[in-house]
Formats: structure tokens, C-alpha cells, sequence
């Protein structure tokens, strides 16, 4: 057995080695601490190294926490690609058939047997198709872009220029468009047409344009002209004329006839000519 005063071997925790190992890992200086402050020191690095350690685990909880947002942004981008590129083949698809409505409206516009004429607010001719160019009896250079009334023969400057001011004036758009006849117009210089227009009340930058048909009533008002005077003709028959269609019912007679028969029109209108032999 060791004497009183033998020194026995230091156990293995309190080994020098050991100590500084602890000491590497620990951070706490062991030789420098007096005996009671060494478990203080080793709680206190305890509690950081849990701090530590916390702080550890809540970056790695915002990393995983990035991880998901950059993949559910990688995704969110992917599908908007999707939706620009599907957005952009129906914008082409619209664009494409805007120039297919583009190219028929011309078309029907300018290969119409009607003339029409498009005038801006100002009274300038913008467009005019290939029968209001032939009906005006002008080269198109002489029509585009020049006022309205120059289009038309001095005599019929006038009249023209105040049907523009009407149209202008005139709120009711296509249902109430406004008319002119006009008289001595086209390549013969002996043609009647009838002139209608109103206004555009959608015109871009909030300004009204006017659209305006050429009809050309030369035939009509010749057909006029000769069933007014075919009814001189027939009314002034001294005999009973009478007009039957395809199944024989009256349409028509003229005054002798109600003079000679008594029959008024009225009466006579409808029936066969059987009524004649009423005996009235």
C-alpha cells in the first residue's frame, strides 16, 4: 500500500491528454480554471453549442424551405411558358384570320357593283372602291384624298357638300342613313343615282367618318317614267280594258270600264270577267 504522502495516478478523466481534447472540443481552458468553475464552464459551452446547433437546424429548415420554393417557381415558370406559348399560337391564329376578314372585306369592297365612297371627319375622301371610281367618271388619282365635292361636277358641288353636312350632323347611323338624288352623273352624264350616307360612330381617335353608296336609279326611274305612262295610256281608252293575271282574276281596269259597266274598280278587282254576264 502507497504511504500517506505517496501521490496516486490522476484517474483517466482528469488525464492531461484528455483534458486538452476536451479542451479542443469543449473550448474550455481547464489548466487556467480553478476546480469549481470547470462544470460552470462546460454547461455555459454546452448551451451554446445547443444554441449553435439550433441556429444549425433552422438554416437547414430555410434551405429546405428554398429548396421547395425554387422548385415550385421552376414549376410556376414552366407552366406560365405553357400558357405564353399557347397564348401567343392563338394570338397568330387571330392575326391570321384578321388578315383572311382583311383581304375578303376588300375584296367584296372594291369588287362591289354598288359605289361607295369613305370620307373622314374632315371631308377628305379616304377610300373609294372600282364602281364609285367608273361612276364618277374620274381617274382614281383625282378622287383620293381630296375633298368630297371635287369628285362630283361643279353643277353638283353643292348639293353634295350640304348631304355631307347632314350626314354629320345626323345621330341615327345606318338605320337612318340620310339620301340625295342626284341627276347627270356618271360616264353618260345623263344617269340619276341615289346617294346614301351616315356616319361612323366608331371611328378610331373619337372622329366620325362617313360611308356613302352610289345607286345608280337611271332603270327605275325609266321604269317609272313609262308605267306613268302606261297608265295615261290605258286610262285614256274610251273602251273597257280589263287586266286578268294567270288564273284569270281581274288585277286591273281602266275608267271606261266602270263608265260602260257600273262596276267600281273595287268591285271588279278579284273576280273573273264571268262578272259581266250578271246581268247588271
Amino acid at each position: 500500500m502507497p504511504g500517506r504522502n505517496t501521490v496516486a495516478p490522476a484517474p483517466d478523466d482528469e488525464d492531461p491528454a484528455l483534458q486538452v481534447r476536451n479542451q479542443r472540443v469543449l473550448g474550455v481552458d481547464f489548466s487556467q480554471a480553478a476546480e469549481g468553475d470547470e462544470t460552470a464552464q462546460l454547461h455555459a459551452r454546452i448551451r451554446e453549442l445547443e444554441m449553435e446547433l439550433t441556429a444549425l437546424r433552422e438554416d437547414h429548415a430555410a434551405l429546405v424551405n428554398l429548396k421547395d420554393d425554387y422548385i415550385a417557381a421552376t414549376y410556376s415558370l414552366g407552366a406560365t411558358e405553357e400558357e405564353i406559348r399557347v397564348q401567343a399560337e392563338e394570338l397568330d391564329s387571330t392575326n391570321q384570320q384578321c388578315e383572311l376578314l382583311q383581304v375578303k372585306y376588300r375584296d367584296l369592297f372594291d369588287h362591289s357593283p354598288v359605289g361607295y365612297l369613305i370620307v373622314d371627319h374632315s371631308g377628305f375622301i379616304e377610300e373609294a372602291n372600282f364602281a364609285a371610281i367608273a361612276l364618277l367618271a374620274r381617274p382614281r388619282a383625282k378622287i383620293m384624298s381630296r375633298p368630297l365635292g371635287q369628285a362630283f361636277p361643279h353643277a353638283l358641288r353643292k348639293d353634295v357638300r350640304d348631304f355631307a353636312r347632314r350626314i354629320l350632323a345626323s345621330k341615327n347611323g345606318p338605320d337612318g342613313a340620310e339620301t340625295l338624288e342626284l341627276n347627270g352623273l356618271g360616264p353618260q352624264a345623263n344617269q340619276a343615282f341615289l346617294l346614301r350616307g351616315f356616319a361612323d360612330m366608331h371611328h378610331q381617335f373619337g372622329k366620325r367618318s362617313m360611308r356613302i353608296s352610289f345607286t345608280d336609279i337611271s332603270v327605275m326611274q325609266r321604269a317609272i317614267v313609262q308605267s306613268k305612262l302606261v297608265d295615261t295610256v290605258f286610262n285614256s281608252m274610251r273602251e273597257a280594258l280589263v287586266v286578268t293575271d294567270v288564273d284569270n282574276r281581274i288585277v286591273r281596269v281602266n275608267r271606261s270600264f266602270s263608265e260602260i259597266t257600273g262596276y267600281t274598280p273595287e268591285e271588279a278587282l278579284g273576280a273573273t270577267p264571268s262578272l259581266l254576264n250578271s246581268g247588271r
